[in-house]
This record gives structure tokens, C-alpha cells and sequence, in this order.
């Protein structure tokens, strides 16, 4: 689905757009290290190459064929459900998963690229919607169905 409007290249895919997106030469990390100064950097090395690690591990193997007009929040519920049942990660790797592509979704949204909207639906997963009470993991899975529809948390 391509929304009118979008002023970028809607057909571009995931993968295309951020294959390199955390990389020293990047708009994004050229940006973001031009707001700190020598003492106090605005990114180190460590979330760099954090962030590059959930892009390659996490995102790419997902995301890389869907166009970024094409990403919506199933799209992105999805991703996060087959994190959790399929690869049995931890919900603190989902949320940083979920961190880093809606840094990617966002970046794309103000280049024209993406229709995905930062709503008021967090990516993140929060027991009640609180944040502050992240949803453990065991209840979590209670919710996720092996088959078919979720159910709804009493």
C-alpha cells in the first residue's frame, strides 16, 4: 500500500534503506554525533554497534523485502510476536528491537519515505500499558497464542 502524498521514494524496501543506517557515515550517526562534544559524545561506540547488531540479527532478516510505505503497526505487532514465540528472546531484546526499527520507521517517516506514524501505540511491551512495569515474560506468553487469535489478558 502506497499512501498519496509521501514525497520519497515509496518503493523502497526496508532492506534498501537501512542496510547501512548505523554506520559512522551515515546521515543519521553524522547527525546525531554533531549534538555532543568531545566530553560528552551523543553516541558511543557501544549503542553504535548495539544498534547495528539488532539491525543485522533482528530487522534485516524480517523486515528487508517489505516496502516502507508497507510497515504498519501489525506489521510491527507481528514482528514482535514471532521475536517472542519463535526465536524465545528475552522482552528486554524485543523492546530494543522495537527501539531500533522505530528509529529507522521515524527517520524514514521525515524523509517522505514512510506513511508509519509514531502514534500513541508504543512499540514497546508494558504490563497494563504503564511503562515502568515491563510485562514478564512467563505472563507474556500466557497471552500469545500457539495458534490463532490472541486472548485477552484478564
Amino acid at each position: 500500500m502506497v499512501t498519496k502524498g509521501l514525497k520519497g521514494n515509496t518503493a523502497q524496501t526496508f532492506g534498501t534503506y537501512a542496510a547501512v543506517f548505523f554506520y559512522y557515515k551515515s546521515p543519521w550517526v553524522k547527525n546525531r554525533l554533531a549534538e555532543g562534544t568531545a566530553d560528552h559524545p551523543a553516541l558511543s561506540a557501544s549503542y553504535i554497534t548495539r544498534l547495528q547488531s539488532v539491525l543485522r540479527v533482528h530487522l534485516i532478516p524480517f523486515f528487508s523485502k517489505y516496502l516502507l510505505s508497507d510497515i504498519t503497526p501489525s506489521v510491527i505487532r507481528l514482528f514482535r510476536t514471532k521475536l517472542i514465540q519463535k526465536n524465545a528472546l528475552s522482552l528486554k531484546t524485543v523492546n530494543n528491537a522495537a527501539d531500533t526499527l522505530r528509529i529507522i520507521t521515524d527517520t524514514a517517516y521525515n524523509d517522505g519515505i514512510s506513511n508509519l506514524i509514531r502514534s500513541g501505540e508504543s512499540n514497546r511491551l508494558y504490563l497494563n500499558g504503564r511503562r515502568g512495569e515491563p510485562l514478564p515474560l512467563m505472563k507474556l506468553r500466557k497471552y500469545l497464542p500457539r495458534h490463532g487469535k490472541l486472548k485477552k489478558p484478564d
